[in-house]
């Protein structure tokens, strides 16, 4: 399955939360057992990363899978526009990619 494009808008010093599906075709895809990951970095080839979204299974039958940032992580984030992408990891080892695509970053006024 080829990697979906979506394009992230993330608010500094807010929490950030959004729940993933995962399908194949229109079918939702059953994920107990797969681990996930997904990193954002201001440029693809940058060889650290900015935050690293944190990941946990909210219906594993329906493919469901939550994705997250803290509001410290997030108000740590430059306000620059950057890239992501988020990976499914079997238990064999084999990474699929899921998304892909561009986070922008709205810079916080209250702190």
């Amino acid at each position: 399955m080829a990697a979906g494009k979506l394009n992230l808008t993330i608010e500094q010093g807010a929490t950030y939360a959004r729940t993933i599906t995962v399908k194949v075709d229109t079918t939702p895809f059953n994920i107990s057992g797969y681990t996930f990951r997904g990193q954002i970095r201001k440029k693809w080839h940058d060889p650290e990363y900015e935050k690293a979204f944190t990941f946990s299974i909210a219906d594993a039958q329906l493919g469901k899978v939550n994705m997250s940032l803290s509001a410290d992580e997030t108000m740590q984030l430059a306000a620059v526009d950057s890239v992501y992408d988020v990976e499914m990891v079997s238990g064999d080892g084999t990474v699929t990619r899921l998304l892909d695509g561009i986070v922008f970053v709205k810079p916080n006024v209250t702190r």
